[in-house]
């Protein structure tokens, strides 16, 4: 696949606590890290930040842009993200369960060993992305319109694809146990032999 563009960072990068901010309408050029944050972040551009052990689990951050940003071993559970922008932005490690991004734009995103049960995706576009080892269990990918898109060495057990067009990708050392799709969304995917026969079950064909 193409290669991702890495996050933009500035040389220096003030460490700051997210409880010491007043939000207004950008979070710029700030490293945090070892917190549990209690304030609420909404419609806020987040723009060359990075976030390092930070808990947003509290329903604390809500409809905010990420731009250039690095997110390492955080919690962000539940978070909803709706109409915004996550570009040039890596998710190493970090808990995304729950999360939904509706009618929203992922751009050269790369979101590796990450937990993403339950996520729902809806998006305007998706491209020059990566899912490397995540754990996409009980997924909803639904009307997404991808774009130089790979998934690599991850669970999709049990999630729902629909209207998301596969085609092209190589989807065989990915787990497909119980996944549901309609056939327009795994057309032209490759898979291994164990994919093919979850594929076929799911089609109605049965294999001897």
């Amino acid at each position: 696949m193409k290669e991702i563009i890495k996050p933009k960072l500035a040389n220096y990068l003030e460490g700051l606590k997210l409880s010491e901010l007043d939000f207004d309408d950008k979070i710029e050029n700030i490293s945090f890290k070892d917190e549990k944050v209690h304030n609420s972040i909404k419609n806020v551009e987040i723009n060359g930040c990075t976030f390092n052990n930070v808990d947003f689990s509290s329903d604390t951050l809500e409809d905010s842009d990420f731009i250039d940003c690095i997110f390492n071993s955080c919690d962000l559970s539940n978070v909803q993200i709706e109409g915004k922008l996550i570009l040039r932005c890596e998710f190493i490690n970090c808990s995304l369960t729950g999360v939904n991004v509706i009618d929203s734009t992922i751009d050269n995103v790369l979101f590796k060993e990450c937990n993403m049960r339950y996520i729902n995706i809806s998006c305007r576009k998706i491209k020059n992305t990566l899912f490397e080892s995540c754990n996409l269990e009980y997924s909803r990918l639904f009307e997404n319109k991808l774009n130089n898109v790979k998934i690599m060495d991850s669970n999709l057990s049990n999630s729902e694809i629909y209207k998301t067009s596969l085609s092209g990708m190589d989807l065989s050392n990915s787990s497909l146990d119980n996944i549901k799709a309609d056939i327009e969304s795994i057309k032209g995917a490759t898979t291994d032999i164990a994919g093919a026969i979850n594929l076929s079950r799911m089609l109605g064909i049965n294999i001897k």
